[in-house]
């Protein structure tokens, strides 16, 4: 997991993976969760033990300084992962996490010919270029990737896969050009990198996407966001799982109730007025 939402992503990744090996990578250094199962390792910022967890919480963070995912071993780190169980997660034990992780192989444990990747799901909310993650991935052959902000055209701050799949540069698109364009801009790293590019680059990277997927699908919208409805952009979006308002407000609540302190009022009906307190 490359970008964790403070820790929440992780939360919902354990939730859905209960047995899992998590690898959580983030340059944050400050969470609201920690994962108390013992299965995750944690790539964080320097100062996240001293983040606003409770001590107690603190001391089961293990935690690794952060590396980016472009720059982890993952034909080390995979076949040893599972072990990592048996470490405690405090200061003291870094040194034997590290060495667990990147020391030598005395178990004939890491894997050159790296036959995880089939048996790994990536999971990208990192605010990158997609398609440069998407090679990042491509380079340990790992099989099923999740990209979080698959933004529209002109939107977002990450050059997305759904860009990406627009061969005109997003010519019409939600009623913002009504030239043909000559370049699309490529933005990287929350939009702190911007690059115009020709549509023929952006037609190559189109093709070099498609040339590392077997399938590429967006999943469907659980629910409308209003501020999409009324724009030139309500005709691009997919029919949402949650049709019916009631339905949408009873998620809500649920997946609230899981990460959240519950509110005052619990009564279903009354779910709105909870969340506006």
């Amino acid at each position: 997991e490359s970008g964790s939402y403070g820790l929440l992503g992780t939360c919902v990744l354990r939730q859905a993976a209960p047995m899992a090996s998590i690898i959580s990578i983030d340059p944050g250094e400050q969470f609201s969760w920690v994962d108390k199962s013992g299965l995750t390792v944690y790539f964080t910022g320097k100062c996240a033990e001293r983040s606003k967890l409770d001590i107690h919480n603190a001391t089961k963070l293990k935690r690794l300084p952060f590396q980016d995912f472009a720059t982890i071993d993952f034909g080390r780190i995979l076949p040893r992962i599972a072990q990592t169980a048996t470490v405690n997660g405090n200061e003291n034990n870094q040194t034997a996490l590290r060495t667990l992780l990147f020391g030598p192989d005395t178990t004939n444990t890491t894997n050159t010919d790296f036959s995880y990747g089939k048996d790994t799901l990536v999971v990208f909310d990192d605010h990158n270029d997609h398609l440069k993650r998407l090679s990042h991935a491509a380079r340990w052959d790992f099989a099923h990737v999740i990209f979080d902000d698959n933004y529209f055209p002109f939107t977002g701050d990450a050059y997305s896969l759904r860009q990406i799949c627009d061969a005109s540069g997003g010519y019409g698109f939600g009623g913002h050009v009504k030239h043909k364009p000559t370049s699309v801009m490529k933005q990287d790293v929350f939009g702190s990198v911007q690059t115009n590019i020709t549509l023929e680059e952006h037609a190559r990277n189109r093709d070099r996407m498609f040339a590392m997927l077997d399938s590429y699908w967006e999943v469907p919208p659980l629910f409308h966001l209003t501020q999409y409805l009324f724009t030139s952009y309500a005709a691009q979006l997919p029919e949402p799982l949650f049709v019916d308002p009631h339905d949408i407000n009873r998620f809500l609540a649920t997946y609230s109730s899981l990460h959240f302190v519950p509110p005052v009022l619990g009564v279903d009906q009354n779910y709105e007025y909870a969340v506006m307190a």
